[in-house]
């Protein structure tokens, strides 16, 4: 049998910190609404990995953020 092989949807997240405090947010679409999450979301064509998160953050919570190093891919 034969799969399907779908490209990978590339995207960015931020885990934003305030002193000890993790900033979540509440997922308010599918999937996982209703869960909470850190912000991000899909990496716009011709945009970063740093631009996507930190317009993410910026959408999802109208916070501004200076970003440090890479956690993970």
């Amino acid at each position: 049998m034969t799969e399907s092989v779908k490209s990978p949807i590339h995207c960015a997240a931020v885990i934003c910190f305030r002193g000890d405090d993790v900033l979540l947010i509440q997922r308010g679409t599918a999937p996982r609404k209703g869960e909470w999450s850190i912000p991000g979301g899909r990496i716009e064509p011709g945009e970063s990995e740093p631009e996507a998160a930190l317009r993410e953050l910026f959408e999802e919570t109208s916070v501004t953020a200076r970003l440090g190093p890479k956690v993970t891919v």
